[in-house]
């Protein structure tokens, strides 16, 4: 959870397996924070936490399923790619 002077922003989960992957999903943020790019970077550095827990945890990839575009576009910037077009699945060697 990323929170913004003790408002909370956004929130998100890692799921472990018995894999070197991690699945990043349930990238969720608060309705009532009104600060658009405040937003945006929390959710950056959300998901780039998320790779780097990951990375330290010993795994090799982070997958995540997602429809929502701008979404997406947080994912590019943190370095994943897209592996499909109906619902984009991103993933992260690391």
């Amino acid at each position: 959870m990323v929170f913004d002077n003790g408002t909370p922003v956004c929130a998100g989960f890692m799921y472990r397996t018995n894999s070197k992957a991690v699945w990043c999903d349930w990238i969720v943020s608060n309705f009532e924070y009104k600060n658009r790019q405040g937003r945006k970077e929390a959710i950056e550095l959300l998901i780039n936490t998320i790779a780097d827990l990951a990375q330290e945890l010993d795994n090799s990839f982070v997958y995540a399923l997602i429809k929502n575009k701008p979404l997406i576009n947080s994912y590019i910037k943190a370095g994943f790619v897209e592996a499909s077009s109906y619902t984009t699945e991103m993933i992260k060697k690391i």
